[in-house]
């Protein structure tokens, strides 16, 4: 089950990342959108894993 949301997860990005570069506006500014992206998500994940370990130790 690990492996198979790992390879969704990662052709999903793919699709996604690879159409915010091919967009009219140019490489540059879909790359900026894409790791602006990608940088929030990381975040939101960290911060999310960071109150799961708080709460699992607080229990």
């Amino acid at each position: 089950m690990f492996n198979t949301s790992r390879q969704i997860g990662g052709a999903l990005a793919v699709a996604v990342f690879g159409a915010l570069i091919s967009t009219r506006a140019g490489f540059q500014h879909g790359l900026r959108i894409g790791l602006a992206l990608a940088a929030a998500i990381a975040l939101v994940a960290a911060l999310a894993a960071a109150l799961r370990m708080a709460a699992r130790c607080a229990a």
